[in-house]
């Protein structure tokens, strides 16, 4: 498994002050964006659920754990424990996970777009 660099640092920020469920989502294996659940309600991570809020061909592979929300979820869990992020299973075993660094980003200028 891996993750983009970018991905990796918007979790590990995101992760120590969000209030609401983090998705880490991605395709071919590779862990490519965070998704911010809408509701805590809609935290089900079954895969009755997810399939409503989840973009036409991403991969779910795990979660952010949050201070609101700390439930381990399937696949991977990204945590922070004594100060350092690292990804754990459901069964709390570490897993390596590999940072790369992902394809340039391309930046649209909003005002370029409009009529």
């Amino acid at each position: 498994m891996k993750i983009e660099r970018e991905a990796y640092e918007t979790a590990t920020a995101a992760g120590m002050e969000s209030e609401v469920p983090l998705l880490l989502v991605g395709d071919k294996g590779i862990i490519t964006d965070i998704l911010v659940v809408p509701c805590m309600d809609s935290a089900d991570y079954s895969m009755t659920r997810l399939r409503y809020i989840t973009p036409m061909g991403m991969h779910v592979y795990g979660k952010v754990i949050t201070k609101n929300d700390t439930k381990l979820g399937p696949g991977l869990n990204l945590i922070q424990e004594d100060g350092r992020w690292k990804f754990i299973d459901l069964d709390k075993n570490e897993v390596e996970v590999e940072t790369v660094e992902g394809p340039p980003r391309k930046e649209e200028n909003i005002e370029e777009s409009l009529p």
